[in-house]
């Protein structure tokens, strides 16, 4: 069985956001002002990998571009706060001399004991030496709580797939670059035997087509409200 990575972030989310995904509808499809500025930081990071680092002339050219293309969604003051969560970031790679080995590094890998091919892309990470770090830049004014990082399913699944891959051990990274702090969270051999039975579970109930609604805060905002039935009642 081959599941996407993103299929199961859903599944565990809500089944019924999955089957809708899996039916090829697209319900993730805005973006918000912290992924217009990631997607030039993207940019950023990917000018490491093999030749020398792009220069701000540059970033700040496609984020004006980005900024004009998207009038709608970015107000005059998030262009020069972008502007400016971009430049700190520009700094912070150039001072730092950080090269990444890859940013969007697909992977495809076989999870023993599950019958699961798991599939996805994962983040940018960075080989220092003796381990793998996986950067996560943050744009958000709030600063997640380390409960969070620590818990979140994602790193969990990368730093999982780096070891297979790399045989090194791996360190998440998130940084701040509204808070200019860093916060940093690990996973051992105990949060990879439970990714494993979390997969194992989630095949199981995907193969018996077990598909409902998870109520969750979330379900006031949620953009597939008109295809949940506990909304509509149909």
């Amino acid at each position: 069985m081959i599941l996407k990575e993103k299929e199961l972030l859903e599944y565990i989310k809500c089944p019924l956001r999955f089957n809708i995904i899996k039916n090829g509808i697209d319900i993730d499809n805005n973006k918000t002002f912290n992924q217009f500025v990631y997607d030039v930081s993207k940019y950023l990071f990917l000018s490491t990998l093999d030749k020398p680092i792009t220069n701000s002339k540059v970033l700040k050219n496609k984020w004006d571009s980005i900024c004009m293309n998207n009038k709608e969604l970015i107000t005059p003051k998030q262009v020069s706060e972008g502007w400016g969560l971009i430049y700190r970031t520009f700094e912070y790679v150039y001072y730092n001399q950080i090269k990444f080995i890859d940013v969007n590094q697909a992977y495809k890998i076989e999870i023993p004991g599950t019958g699961i091919c798991l599939t996805g892309v994962l983040d940018p990470i960075i080989d220092r030496g003796d381990h793998i770090e996986i950067f996560i830049s943050s744009y958000s004014k709030k600063v997640p709580e380390k409960i969070d990082i620590d818990t979140k399913l994602k790193h969990t699944i990368d730093a999982y797939v780096i070891k297979k891959i790399y045989n090194k051990d791996v360190v998440i990274k998130y940084h701040s670059f509204t808070k200019g702090m860093d916060i940093y969270s690990f996973r051992d051999e105990k949060s990879f035997k439970r990714l494993e039975s979390i997969l194992k579970n989630v095949g199981q109930a995907i193969n018996a087509n077990i598909i409902y609604p998870r109520e969750t805060y979330m379900c006031s905002s949620c953009i597939a409200r008109e295809f949940c039935i506990e909304w509509t009642g149909k």
